[in-house]
């Protein structure tokens, strides 16, 4: 999956990759309506017919952009950037072919506020392997400029971010794959011209394997980078780096799990506060990998830690992190389930780390579902995508809706509805003076809610919720059928 995003309007996009007819794989961009209707769907085949790859997804400003690689007539991969407007017409496409013509591949992608596209990803150098290259499109998809950072070994940039003032930060990795010799990297280019700013490194302390894997930028400037790093007698760590707007690194911390083994951190986010959250996957005691969340504040102090091992202590990965205004955090990834194979597992957390609710979803296979992406809307809604395995269909795209709040916060919680009122409900018709949805106890949309008598009497009796359409922070009234 090369991702999902939401619009200020709450439609959300999700693009990966798809097996063609004759094609080999091409690129998918679909949208969809807050309800989860697919409005449409497109298909990127390169130029040359080969295999085309999503790997990055951004909206902003009325454009949807996808980045990955495109595979020419001599079998070498090209960057390629497809943008759309929101109602899927092809804007522009833009190949790149690094001098040398060997493989090129964007791996990450953002848009400023003037509506630039900013490309992260790899070129192929002479005789330097991989470079870490990043590429500035105009809004018409002009290349303004490129930027680089070359060495000896392989570089490639993970994670690309516009700073306050234009300046384009880039987080990636340079070492060499083979001996497993990473150290983070990160650039600040300058937005006009491409030149570089400043560099710095990180080289953890066995100077073996570190590399990072998200990067977040601060309203100050601050930027922080998370992934793992070889630490000496505790295997591979979480670490986390702040660097000022200068390139001073301020801070360096680490997570060495209980089991003193393999822990990895895969995406990062800040709240309102500043504060830092870190998640990914630690070896556990009695399991195997388990998730873990780390919340620091901005001194790098630490605040608390979380796990969740799934209900079969097998292996669970996180593998992405959003947090919404109230701070309250969410976590997707894959967990093992009892006699499902990988299941997608999305964990609430509020600000003070308390497990609010977990949902799991098994597809229709039961087999193999791994979720890779979260975004939340501005209307409670918190969408997953990823892959999942479909009886007889291989491997598809799987996205879901939940209701951002569940039945523990509901009950427990009382900003989320001071009074608490409660509606007993006995005879067949629910009256509702507006639109919404009928949710049950953890959250799940039943069904909609319209003006007027609402036919119930196909409902279970037990507790529901009716939350109030679209609106932004929407009502709650606690339901309860009785038979």
């Amino acid at each position: 999956m090369g991702g999902i995003a939401v619009d200020d309007a709450g439609y959300i996009y999700v693009t990966g990759t798809s097996w063609g007819s004759g094609t080999g794989n091409d690129i998918v961009t679909i949208k969809y309506s807050p309800d989860g209707e697919s409005l449409w769907a497109f298909r990127y085949d390169g130029p040359a017919h080969g295999n085309d790859e999503a790997r990055g997804l951004a909206v902003k400003n009325g454009k949807v952009v996808v980045v990955g690689g495109s595979a020419d007539a001599n079998l070498f991969t090209n960057i390629v950037t497809i943008v759309y407007n929101t109602a899927g017409e092809t804007l522009w496409t833009a190949l790149y072919d690094s001098p040398t013509g060997g493989n090129d591949l964007g791996l990450t992608v953002t848009v400023d506020d003037s509506g630039n596209v900013l490309v992260g990803g790899y070129a192929s150098g002479d005789t330097t392997g991989w470079d870490l290259v990043a590429l500035k499109y105009s809004p018409n998809g002009r290349l303004e400029w490129t930027g680089s950072f070359v060495t000896i070994e392989e570089d490639y940039a993970a994670r690309i971010a516009v700073m306050a003032n234009g300046d384009v930060a880039v987080a990636g990795n340079s070492g060499n794959p083979y001996y497993l010799t990473w150290d983070y990297v990160v650039i600040r280019f300058n937005g006009s011209t491409g030149d570089t700013v400043w560099t710095e490194r990180y080289d953890g302390p066995a100077s073996e394997r570190d590399e990072v894997r998200g990067m977040v930028l601060t309203p100050d400037g601050s930027l922080y980078l998370t992934g793992g790093s070889m630490g000496t007698g505790s295997g591979m760590d979480f670490t986390t780096i702040k660097y000022s707007l200068d390139g001073n690194l301020l801070w360096e911390r680490r997570y060495n799990g209980p089991a003193n083994s393999i822990d990895w951190a895969n995406d990062i986010a800040v709240d309102g506060d500043g504060n830092i959250y870190v998640t990914g996957y630690s070896q556990g005691v009695a399991s195997d990998c388990d998730y873990a969340t780390v919340k620091y504040d901005a001194n790098g102090n630490e605040q608390w830690v979380q796990r969740y091992d799934g209900p079969v202590a097998g292996y669970d990965e996180a593998r992405a992190i959003v947090v919404d205004d109230g701070g309250n955090i969410y976590i997707t990834g894959s967990s093992t389930g009892a006699g499902t194979r990988a299941d997608y597992a999305t964990v609430k957390y509020d600000f003070s780390g308390n497990q609010e609710w977990i949902q799991r979803y098994n597809g229709p296979a039961s087999r193999f579902d791994e979720a890779v992406a979260v975004v939340l809307d501005d209307n409670g809604g918190v969408y997953i995508t990823g892959n999942s395995e479909g009886n007889g269909t291989g491997n598809d795209f799987a996205t879901i809706r939940y209701e951002a709040i569940g039945i523990g916060e509901m009950l427990a919680n009382p900003k989320v509805n001071p009074f608490n009122p409660v509606r007993i409900v006995s005879n067949r018709k629910l009256p509702s003076p507006v639109s919404g949805f009928l949710l049950d106890a953890v959250g799940n949309r039943v069904m909609e809610v319209k003006p007027g008598e609402n036919e119930i009497s196909n409902l279970p009796a037990g507790v529901y919720f009716v939350t109030g359409g679209f609106q932004k922070r929407p009502p709650i009234v606690k339901l309860v059928v009785v038979k």
